[in-house]
């Protein structure tokens, strides 16, 4: 089949849901599929360089990608690119698949999918409304009249967790046609290793356990409850590190406040990009890896460092509620427990440094759920089957 799919952003821009476009993309067109792709010239992100991609047009593994200059970023996470109809003029897809319901590009793929005559669909991401104020009005507004038919006319949608797929049911989606498919990892890449390169790097000693985050320095993130908890921990075990990598508005007062709680010599902040064939190294450098976030749509990094056979504390936000068995591939903490989180999620942490067959045992059944799961073989599969019923639907 024909395959239509568009996003914000894509290669070679790789992270987050532009990741998943490329390796779903590539392995649907492994499948021997024809996949093509409408996406925006510039990098994904609030905190990266708005870097312009040149090719307009090339083949990526398999798949086409065509790019349409965008001139405005509304909100520093959606493009507008104002010869994007025009480019999708006579796709020649059997269906087309959008991101989330309510972007710029969806609307796109839906005017452009009832022109064709062909199915439309998307996929959910979210489990909630953008947060940022300056966009209530206007998704409410979007939500009552054209979004709304954005949102309900496919016969047939996905859903990235479970939780997204209860938010589009909140939205009158009907839940039955709901498909829950995640997002996947490349586990010929992200693996268990014994590359040293990440620890070399920062000149920290084998024997020196560590404690990862890779996050956005966001307040959603809730890294001030983890490094309030890694204060606790290194009550315990005082040559313990954290090592927190991202960038975000809230890196000056996660500095200060490591500094205020004596974190100084223990926490590393790397806000400098690392690049994408280096993180197997970062995730395989740690013993532990943290993401207490207080909404999550899906959180990559998760099944990426699971995937290196490291076992993970998250908070039971979005997607990684479906993501961590609680108790068997890492810790889930609940949200709800307040102001004991941080004594709650210090302890699992503790329990995690100072027990190594539990530290092992966590981490193998983590590379067993991951290839089971989250393979991109696997997930593309899924979706191909997907489209099969969608197509016949």
């Amino acid at each position: 089949m024909k395959i239509v799919r568009i996003h914000e952003y894509m290669f070679p821009w790789l992270g987050g849901s532009s990741a998943n476009e490329y390796y779903l993309s590539k392995e649907l067109a492994h499948l021997g599929h024809d996949v093509i792709l409408f996406t925006s010239d510039i990098a994904p992100g609030r905190y990266l360089d708005r870097k312009k991609y040149q090719k307009t047009e090339e083949q990526v593994d398999g798949f086409k990608v065509v790019r349409s200059p965008a001139i405005l970023n509304l909100g520093g996470d959606m493009p507008i690119m104002p010869n994007l109809l025009s480019k999708m003029k006579e796709t020649g897809g059997d269906l087309i698949h959008a991101h989330e319901y309510y972007n710029y590009t969806s609307l796109i793929a839906y005017f452009v999918a009832k022109r064709e005559k062909i199915p439309f669909t998307y996929t959910q991401e979210r489990y909630y409304w953008i947060k940022r104020k300056a966009w209530s009005l206007p998704f409410w507004l979007g939500n009552k009249t054209l979004l709304k038919a954005v949102c309900k006319s496919p016969k047939r949608v996905t859903a990235f967790s479970e939780a997204a797929k209860e938010f589009l049911a909140s939205q009158d989606y009907p839940f039955e046609r709901i498909h829950v498919i995640p997002m996947g990892v490349d586990t010929s890449r992200f693996k268990s290793t014994k590359d040293p390169w990440f620890r070399q790097f920062l000149r920290i000693e084998e024997e020196t356990p560590i404690v990862l985050s890779v996050a956005r320095l966001h307040a959603s993130k809730n890294l001030n409850s983890l490094l309030r908890a890694m204060a606790l921990v290194n009550k315990t075990i005082k040559e313990a590190k954290l090592i927190v990598i991202g960038r975000g508005p809230q890196e000056n007062f996660l500095r200060k406040m490591a500094i205020n709680l004596g974190l100084k010599k223990s926490t590393l902040f790397i806000s400098d990009p690392i690049p994408y064939e280096k993180m197997p190294s970062v995730y395989n450098s740690c013993d532990v890896f943290v993401l207490p976030s207080l909404y999550e749509p899906f959180g990559m990094a998760v099944p990426e460092a699971m995937s290196c056979g490291v076992p993970v504390i998250v908070s039971d936000a979005g997607g990684m509620r479906d993501t961590v068995v609680d108790g068997e591939t890492g810790f889930k903490v609940s949200l709800r427990n307040g102001d004991h989180f941080v004594k709650i999620l210090s302890t699992r942490i503790i329990t995690l440094l100072k027990d190594e067959k539990l530290k092992k045992s966590m981490g193998l059944s983590a590379i067993k759920r991951v290839r089971s799961f989250y393979d991109w073989k696997v997930v593309a599969k899924k979706y191909e089957e997907f489209y099969e019923k969608l197509l016949a639907s």
